[in-house]
């Protein structure tokens, strides 16, 4: 920085708070101390009224007139070691600790900071190094999405699931969608328990959907995630690229036409081909509408009540079908990996 026409320099802690600040020569011309969550421990004055500059605690720029720190979406009372105002990142019930809308840094402020006051991260490596650095779980965790709307509510097949999951000894972690929000933040914290981190086994995903979207709510154009990040009037929804990359061993995705075989061969991708490239595993989906429980050639005797088969009725598939000029019939469940079709799966 520049003051009355000398060049001066800071000098950073790891967190990025100023701990110096010297001029051209080398020479201190001011010092600063913070405790763990941003209280001036150094310095006799008010760094807030009196400091040569403007920049604290991990860099927040310093309010003057309220004694506050600008933290881009919020401002941050390190009085207190909150913020001042609610989050407008939800945090997600997978997660808890996310929950508390003005804690500061999940209350983690060593190791962690929060540049725009929206969610934490890593000064040096980001969150996932962060938190990979706990306690490791031993048992993996499988994790189960389903809508809650009305025409769109997947409790029961998601119940039965869970069922059929803990009989064979799994963690299973249910995950309430509401939103396309909930979603999005539900899959990025997925791993992170309160006991550590754990590795992800399943994934099962009960939602609405076509071939390049997942739907949440129903009828939406909007509560959706899309391949493109669009909807079909081109507005801005999530999409893919708001999804993080996860080490999976299968997920199952529930959703009419997801794993669409004419989407996929003449556009070259569907919603779970997309899908696949940021999960390590499998990912298991349908070329074809989607239902639940048995019929006259799959006794109740053998499958359960909300097992998944594909559809007596393929509306939703002749539709796609057409637009595509796609003229065979749909084929079930089918597996992709790294992008990529990778074969049939026998039901």
């Amino acid at each position: 920085m520049e003051e009355e026409g000398r060049d001066h320099f800071y000098f950073q802690d790891d967190l990025g708070s100023p701990m110096r600040l010297t001029d051209e020569a080398g020479r201190s011309e001011e010092a600063y101390g913070f405790d763990e969550f941003g209280n001036d421990i150094w310095t006799a004055k008010d760094i807030f009224q009196d400091s040569m500059q403007s920049f604290g605690f991990t860099g927040y720029q310093m309010d003057s007139a309220g004694g506050l720190y600008f933290a881009q979406a919020r401002q941050y009372d390190s009085g207190i070691g909150r913020f001042v105002s609610e989050d407008i990142m939800r945090g997600h019930i997978a997660v808890p600790f996310t929950m508390n809308h003005y804690s500061y840094c999940w209350n983690r402020p060593m190791d962690l900071v929060d540049l725009n006051g929206m969610w934490p991260e890593d000064p040096t490596a980001g969150v996932t190094k962060a938190l990979t650095d706990m306690q490791r779980c031993d048992k993996p965790v499988s994790y189960i999405f389903y809508t809650t709307g009305e025409g769109s509510d997947f409790s029961k097949q998601a119940e039965w699931k869970a069922e059929q999951l803990e009989s064979i000894d799994k963690n299973v972690v249910m995950v309430p969608i509401e939103s396309a929000d909930d979603f999005v933040n539900g899959w990025n914290n997925m791993g992170i328990t309160p006991d550590g981190i754990a590795d992800i086994e399943d994934v099962e995903i009960y939602t609405h959907s076509n071939a390049t979207t997942f739907i949440f709510v129903d009828g939406s154009e909007t509560e959706a995630l899309s391949v493109s990040g669009q909807n079909s009037d081109l507005q801005k929804i999530k999409g893919i690229c708001d999804l993080k990359s996860k080490d999976i061993v299968s997920v199952n995705i529930y959703g009419c036409n997801s794993g669409n075989l004419s989407q996929y061969i003449n556009n070259k991708s569907n919603i779970t081909s997309a899908l696949s490239k940021i999960v390590s595993g499998d990912v298991y989906a349908y070329d074809g509408n989607v239902a639940f429980g048995p019929t006259w050639s799959r006794p109740f005797r053998k499958y359960g009540k909300y097992e998944d088969r594909l559809s007596n009725i393929q509306k939703g598939y002749i539709k796609i079908a057409l637009k595509n000029r796609w003229f065979r019939k749909s084929i079930g469940k089918v597996k992709y990996k790294d992008g990529e079709l990778y074969e049939k799966c026998d039901e």
